[in-house]
């Protein structure tokens, strides 16, 4: 599999940037109140470590929308992604999968919407051998935020890891139905159409993801491997 499309996408979710005003931003200090909170909150997680793997979520009015999290949201994030994301992405590495769920878990409940965590989380349920087992994050984040592009093509993403192709590609379509414009949708999509060997549809979206500028090889390559694409050619091939 290749999963080199991922790389711009988690470009997207630097931890302790400020999406609002873009991944190349930091946030500010954080108040004394998200302080004190996340003090709170930490005793939490760790209370949570003895408990299976389960899905779960915060009260409405304890979850924020990454991309739109408001002012304390906002502040609250950066000291969650510190406390929680930052410790997952160490535990997922060294196969510490329990306190690995503890921590991304944490941070989708106060953020179902996270891209970084809800990829991650993908990877997670996919080395535990229960792919399956990261589809309520996914879900429940599409029904949180239903028109977040960076959520269908991380759902897309899952599926692809899952080896289901055909529901990977309904996903990078409804991405695509968002923002037509998406170079990553395209790019995924068309790793997609090359699993189920729709190579027509593959090129297809091979060009529309360079003509984008995405800037990874990996579709191209895939398809020249396989005869799909010329040997001669770095970006264009037969329309």
């Amino acid at each position: 599999m290749d999963w080199q499309g991922l790389a711009c996408l988690q470009k997207v979710s630097t931890v302790g940037a400020n999406p609002g005003k873009g991944a190349e931003l930091r946030l500010g200090r954080a108040s004394l109140l998200a302080a004190a909170l996340i003090a709170g909150l930490v005793i939490t997680a760790t209370a949570l470590a003895g408990k299976d793997f389960r899905f779960s979520t915060n009260p409405p009015d304890k979850q924020y929308d990454y991309f739109h999290p408001g002012r304390h949201g906002g502040q609250l994030l950066h000291n969650v992604e510190q406390a929680h994301l930052v410790p997952g992405i160490r535990q997922l590495a060294e196969g510490d999968f329990r306190h690995a769920h503890n921590s991304l878990d944490f941070v989708l409940r106060w953020y179902p919407n996270h891209p970084r965590a809800l990829n991650l989380y993908s990877q997670l349920a996919m080395k535990r051998g229960q792919p399956d087992s990261a589809l309520a994050y996914l879900d429940y984040a599409l029904r949180f935020r239903p028109r977040d592009l960076s959520t269908h093509i991380i759902y897309g993403i899952h599926r692809y890891r899952m080896g289901d192709f055909r529901k990977a590609a309904g996903r990078f379509r409804e991405a695509l139905d968002l923002d037509p414009q998406s170079a990553e949708a395209h790019y995924n999509l068309g790793l997609t159409y090359v699993e189920l060997r729709e190579y027509d549809k593959a090129r297809v979206q091979a060009r529309k993801a360079y003509d984008l500028g995405y800037p990874l090889p990996g579709l191209r390559e895939k398809l020249r491997d396989r005869g799909e694409w010329p040997r001669t050619s770095t970006a264009s091939a037969p329309r």
